[in-house]
């Protein structure tokens, strides 16, 4: 309870006395004037109510008079500050707070959600039927053929329609002409290794005097393998197939190793004859053997150069120009 010496504050905590002259409004800020209410609670001075708990606020005991309500307030009302003081403290009913209901989506929204399921499922069954056709097609069957018998006889028939173009296919497949006349050059290029190993050996024994009868033995059968040799590479199946230039360094070197073997035997011969000088290059039929033998080596090195590439690639044996 208040009494009547009891000072008035208000909000901005400046103090003035309560008696019948003191003013509603803070001479110091302006702000109405706060006293206590029958429950104690601070409300504004001159409010009809108490503004936390309602309690009519002239019954309280000791209130100025000053404050008191009028005939003439009570005949015209309040006044309009008397009124703003009222305004404020009317009691607000407390309510609890609720959970805010979810915004409902408009109806033009609701309206377009079944039309846009409508639609995606529209275009992914569009999507699948065209995957389907695509599939059939690139596999290489007609719409009406995947709809035949699916029986298990119809199918094991279809499988063995299939398998027997693929296997006849593969019976019936042969090698490219150009690589059938390489493979038969191989193996004429194999003999011809054979010859010129065994010619080089025998030239060693000869320049050593060593077994004569033998190396001109040997350069014999050496000239007769080089003709038999010429005579098949004239003779080589496909052998359009293959670079005209390259068989003619081949037949070219043959040709004049064959001289050379012949001019070979002869040395070996006259070594025999005469009596054997080694290393004896002097000999007339040795001689006879350089310029051919210069010839078959410009041609087996255009050979070789031509030819490995090509055996390359058929994955045949590759060779120099001097193991020919």
């Amino acid at each position: 309870m208040v009494d009547g010496t009891s000072p008035l504050v208000c909000p901005n905590g400046h103090e003035a006395p309560q008696d019948a002259t003191s003013p509603k409004f803070c001479r110091h800020c302006g702000a109405a004037l706060l006293t206590l209410c029958p429950a104690g609670h601070q409300t504004p001075l001159g409010g009809r109510f108490c503004r936390v708990c309602g309690t009519a606020m002239d019954t309280v005991a000791g209130q100025p008079a000053a404050f008191a309500p009028t005939a003439a307030t009570a005949a015209t009302g309040p006044t309009e500050v008397e009124r703003e003081v009222a305004d404020q403290t009317i009691p607000i009913p407390v309510v609890a707070p609720t959970t805010p209901a979810r915004p409902t989506p408009a109806v033009g929204a609701r309206r377009n959600g079944p039309w846009l399921v409508v639609a995606i499922v529209a275009v992914v069954v569009v999507l699948g039927l065209a995957g389907g056709l695509v599939f059939v097609v690139s596999s290489g069957h007609s719409p009406a053929h995947s709809t035949g018998s699916t029986s298990p006889k119809g199918s094991a028939h279809a499988a063995q329609t299939q398998s027997t173009p693929a296997t006849s296919t593969t019976t019936t497949t042969t090698l490219p002409l150009q690589e059938q006349a390489a493979q038969a050059v191989a193996s004429l290029l194999a003999q011809s290794v054979v010859d010129r190993s065994a010619i080089n050996a025998a030239s060693n024994d000869v320049s050593a005097c060593g077994n004569l009868a033998q190396d001109q033995q040997t350069f014999d059968n050496a000239a007769s393998s080089r003709q038999n040799l010429i005579s098949q590479l004239s003779t080589l199946p496909n052998q359009s197939a293959l670079p005209p230039s390259m068989i003619q360094y081949l037949n070219s070197a043959w040709q004049a190793s064959q001289q050379v073997d012949q001019d070979y035997a002869s040395w070996a011969s006259d070594e025999s004859s005469k009596g054997c000088s080694p290393n004896d290059t002097a000999d007339p039929s040795y001689q006879a053997a350089t310029q051919p033998n210069q010839q078959a080596t410009l041609d087996k090195m255009a050979f070789a150069s031509a030819w490995n590439p090509l055996a390359t690639v058929y994955k045949l044996p590759t060779y120099q120009w001097n193991q020919l």
